[in-house]
């Protein structure tokens, strides 16, 4: 049974490719248990490479089969000694053989050193092994299936994730159209008020002048009396009566006094009605200053609540599509995480990587396994075992790919999931429906800056089980024009800026509130479906 281990483990180190170092190397075989690790005669010991980790472990399980107290199954034809060829296994006939295969001279002296000695043992091992090894060739065809599997699956992934950032940039830019259509509506709506209050001020100004000239000219006086005209008053007291002095002489000047006075208050009634009349131009006029900038005032408060209406508008709809973008960078960045997943597992399927992906290493097992395979069949049917069985046997290894399908990338498929609308992950910028933003797709990095930074998978791991959002609480304040009943809060909604939560992320308009506004068309764009619901 010792000759059979070396058997094992040289045809192994064959298989693996493995050039065997020299005996003064200190080299252990990867092992956890004592009894399988014992290295057989003639055979060099050293450290051995990751990637052939797995064709040891094989050899290993089979020199525990073969050294188990059952018997060996082995084909009775194979076991008579008598039909035993030592000389097709001489070490000249090994030496060639050996030529072709991987390894170099001191693989060729072990080898020559372990088959020299052929027995009925030697047999049975040698076919006990050949169908181990064809149980290893399942081994093969499993690891090939599971890395098509593997890739398959990142593939879905991936097609999954450009769906989720498709729909999710398409909401962003109906988010940030929206935004700005209010933005522009505000911009004419502060423009208009703007020519609102400036009209105003020159109403008030014209209101202020024609009511000043109306109340100066409300009070009226006259002072325009001429006492010269008044006539002298002068009598004789002599030629007068003594009952009744300068009678006649003062009734003549209150006769002439009467005649000027009502020359003066005709005058004078002249005057007022001159006045009076243009009084009432004046208050006319001020009554319609006092109308025109009643009007403009009412005019303005008017557009000043509009301007005000469009201005909550706006900071509701900047919110949701600052949520919607944020929305469209995280399914972006997790996106890039499953495009950067898929394309390290291509490379390492396509590379010569110590690695079980290893499309390259996958296929040369497979060649030399199936060479040593038949090779080993050669030796128990007693065939020779020369350069031309090892060119028979190099040439009836079955076809990989036919046997077992080449892998397939689905390249055209990832190329299509990684350029143009369904993104790169090579932006640094993206273009919304008003302006381009800068955005960072790197792991741990807040995709927008205005964003929240999403920590989970930022060391590049698929794991996104912990996404420390922030969260909307029972106390948040939803805006409601002064009825907080019309509205509810969604406790443990995710907030996504960075400046915390939002009404676009806590408030919804209660069933039945009589009230309708902006903040429900916000809260129901800013709801969340894929892998942010």
């Amino acid at each position: 049974m010792e000759h059979a281990g070396k058997v094992i483990l040289l045809s192994v180190m064959i298989l693996s490719g493995q050039a065997l170092g020299s005996n003064d190397e200190q080299r252990e075989l990867p092992c956890t248990d004592a009894q399988d690790c014992v290295v057989p005669l003639g055979i060099p010991s050293g450290p051995v490479e990751a990637r052939d980790h797995a064709l040891l472990t094989k050899a290993l399980r089979v020199s525990k089969v073969l050294h188990a107290t059952d018997p060996v199954e082995v084909e009775p034809s194979r076991t008579d000694v008598s039909k035993t060829k030592s000389a097709n296994i001489s070490p000249s006939r090994i030496s060639g053989m050996l030529s072709g295969m991987p390894g170099n001279s001191k693989v060729v002296a072990a080898m020559m050193s372990t088959m020299a000695a052929v027995t009925p043992e030697v047999n049975q091992t040698v076919w006990a092994m050949v169908k181990m090894l064809a149980g290893f060739q399942d081994d093969v065809e499993a690891q090939h299936k599971m890395t098509q599997a593997d890739l398959d699956e990142k593939v879905a992934s991936l097609q999954n994730a450009t769906s989720v950032v498709v729909e999710k940039f398409i909401a962003s830019r109906a988010a940030d159209k929206e935004w700005g259509e209010c933005a522009r509506d505000l911009e004419e709506d502060e423009a208009q008020l703007k020519q609102c209050m400036e009209q105003k001020d020159r109403l008030q100004r014209v209101e202020d002048h024609a009511c000043r000239k109306q109340q100066s000219a409300a009070l009226y006086s006259y002072s325009d009396f001429h006492m010269d005209e008044m006539p002298e008053f002068s009598c004789d007291f002599r030629t007068t009566s003594p009952n009744d002095p300068c009678a006649l002489r003062l009734q003549a000047w209150q006769d002439e006094a009467t005649q000027l006075l009502g020359k003066i208050f005709n005058r004078m009634q002249t005057n007022m009605t001159a006045e009076y009349s243009a009084f009432r131009e004046l208050n006319t006029s001020c009554s319609d200053a006092t109308a025109d900038l009643d009007r403009q005032v009412e005019l303005c408060d008017g557009l000043k609540g509009r301007a005000e209406q469009t201005s909550s508008d706006c900071s509701f709809l900047k919110e949701r599509r600052d949520i919607q973008i944020c929305i469209f960078g995280f399914s972006l960045q997790d996106k890039c995480k499953r495009q950067r997943s898929y394309k390290s597992r291509a490379n390492e399927v396509m590379s010569e990587s110590n690695s079980m992906w290893s499309d390259i290493e996958r296929r040369r097992e497979w060649q030399n396994l199936h060479v040593v395979m038949c090779m080993l069949q050669h030796h128990v049917q007693n065939n020779d075992l020369d350069d031309e069985a090892m060119k028979t046997c190099k040439a009836g290894v079955p076809d990989f790919d036919m046997q077992l399908g080449p892998i397939d990338l689905r390249s055209d498929e990832v190329r299509n999931l990684t350029a143009g609308e369904s993104f790169s992950c090579e932006e640094t910028s993206i273009a919304f429906y008003n302006s381009s933003v800068n955005v960072a797709l790197e792991p741990g990095s807040a995709a927008f800056e205005f964003c929240h930074v999403d920590d989970a998978g930022k060391d590049g791991s698929d794991d996104d089980s912990e996404v420390g959002f922030p969260t909307c609480s029972a106390t948040f304040q939803c805006p409601s024009n002064g009825d907080n009943s019309t509205y509810s809060v969604l406790v443990g909604q995710r907030c996504f800026l960075r400046a915390g939560c939002s009404a676009g992320d806590c408030c919804r308009k209660a069933p039945g509130g009589p009230k309708e506004s902006c903040a429900d068309h916000l809260a129901a764009g800013s709801e969340t479906s894929g892998m942010y619901s």
